[in-house]
């Protein structure tokens, strides 16, 4: 049985939450900068065409932090409007 993943701990004003959203998140650089703000408690939201390999780069942050650190966001280049509108929705639903 797979482990429960949970949600991060409470920010508070001695232990804010840090968010960082990672365009190119699924492969090269932008893998290696989700895997190292993940082991530094970030919570991120990992943006990328290749569904495949960001569904794989979440899942390995997340059992290897023991909760849901990071989420996936799968943009198109004919969505540019679309991707505007995703930021701002990932904005506010990063800075709960």
């Amino acid at each position: 049985m797979p482990e429960k993943l949970t949600l991060p701990s409470f920010p508070t004003p001695l232990k804010p939450r840090y968010r960082a959203i990672i365009v190119g998140a699924s492969g090269g650089i932008g893998a290696a900068v989700s895997r190292r703000l993940a082991q530094e408690g970030y919570t991120l939201a990992l943006v990328d065409l290749n569904e495949k390999a960001l569904k794989g780069l979440c899942n390995e942050i997340n059992q290897k932090s023991g909760e849901t650190r990071a989420s996936y966001y799968v943009i198109t280049l004919l969505s540019m409007i679309l991707f505007q509108m995703r930021c701002a929705a990932l904005s506010r639903t990063l800075a709960d």
